[in-house]
This record gives C-alpha cells, structure tokens and sequence, in this order.
C-alpha cells in the first residue's frame, strides 16, 4: 500500500513540473535585408558635378556601372544613379555617366541583340577638343574573367555617345569617319593599323594636337 502510494505521489509531482515547464521560445525573426541603397565605410575625399553644372565636395565610398555611393557627413554612404549627376572625381579618375547608351549585347550562338541603356557610369580616359572617350566595364568590379568585357564610349560635341567597336576593320572605318581629314592618320586607318584598346585615346591626341597646329596656322597667316 505504502509503495503505491509512493508511487502516485511521484507521478502527480512530475506531471505538475511538466505543466509549470515553459513553452519553447519561437524561432527567431529573420534579420531585415539591409538596403541596397546604403553602404557603410570610410570612403576617400571626392567632388561630384549635379545636373545643374555645380561642384560639390563629397566623401566617395564605391562606384559601380550603375551607382556611386556618396556621403557628405559621417560613415552611411547613399547610392545615386547616372541619372542624377554628370560626373564626380575620385582617386585621381573622372567617372562620366553617359546617357542613353546603345548596347548590343550576344546571345548564343551567334545572335547579337541592340538595347538601350538610359544611363551607365564610364571612366574617361580623354577628353579634349570636343571629344570624350570613356572605358564602360559592364561588371564591376572587374575581375579577370570580366574586364575583357570592358568597352570604349565615345562622344564627339554634345553629339550622342557610342561604343565604339572591337573589330580592328571596323574600328578603323569609323575612326575614319571622324578623322580622315588628318592626312596622316587617314593613311593608317585606311590600312588597318589602329587597335580601339591600344590606339583609340592616341590617335585623339594626335587628331586634336593637329587641329590646333592648323588653327595656328592659319592665324598666323598675315591677311591679304
């Protein structure tokens, strides 16, 4: 009698301590994605150009094809688009955006299909005698695989800006286009001598230090 009593006891005890047990707490809330549009860091000293033509001085995080963070006070970084600046200087490079861009793009095999970028941000590489010439990485930032993917822009006056080809034949027979008034540089072209990666921003500089001997030139030549 005793030891089934005993043994009621304990039961009527455990069964007590189950109930007062806690319940589990529940799975912890997943964190909130952080914003695409906010990074965190150092960033360098930096100027960038708004749409009205002012400067301003900012602090510069990172720049990709498509946004560049800025900050003018503290470590948040907020991203804005080629649509909304012309320029900005960092690190000793002038990045452009260059508006409505013409992209052609390949599609396996052999189909290649033209589309319109409204805006994508370049890093120029000239700019001079009404010419601009920018280097247009579609990642960033490159990496081995990539940066062999990387294409020239040109914009000739307030004209609009296209990338230029990666043929040698056609490469040369725009550059012809643009160029061949200049004797000299007509004839390379014409043969086919002029690479866009190793060439584009020396026959710019070569084209444009000839206009300008002609224009002195000619204004030194007395009247008649």
């Amino acid at each position: 009698m005793r030891i089934l009593l005993f043994l009621f006891i304990v039961t009527l005890t455990a069964a007590a301590q189950a109930q007062r047990k806690p319940a589990a707490f529940p799975a912890t809330t997943p964190a909130l994605t952080e914003d695409p549009a906010l990074h965190r860091g150092s960033g360098h000293a930096g100027r960038y150009q708004s749409n009205d033509g002012a400067w301003h001085s900012v602090q510069i995080e990172s720049w990709e094809n498509d946004r560049v963070y800025l900050s003018d006070a503290g470590s948040t970084f907020k991203a804005y688009f080629p649509t909304e600046l012309r320029r900005f200087v960092t690190m000793g490079d002038t990045v452009v955006a260059a508006r409505d861009l013409v992209v052609v793009t390949r599609h396996f095999p052999f189909r290649r299909r033209r589309g319109l970028l409204p805006a994508a941000f370049g890093r120029q590489l000239y700019r001079d005698g009404g010419f601009q010439l920018l280097t247009y990485d579609p990642q960033r930032p490159a990496t081995l695989l990539t940066a062999l993917s990387s294409r020239l822009l040109l914009r000739q006056g307030q004209g609009g800006w296209q990338m230029l080809p990666t043929k040698t034949a056609k490469f040369n027979q725009l550059m012809l286009k643009l160029l061949g008034d200049n004797p000299e540089l007509a004839a390379g072209l014409r043969a086919k001598q002029y690479r866009p990666r190793r060439d584009a921003t020396e026959l710019l500089e070569r084209y444009v230090y000839w206009k300008i001997q002609q224009s002195l030139q000619s204004t030194a030549q007395p009247a008649r």
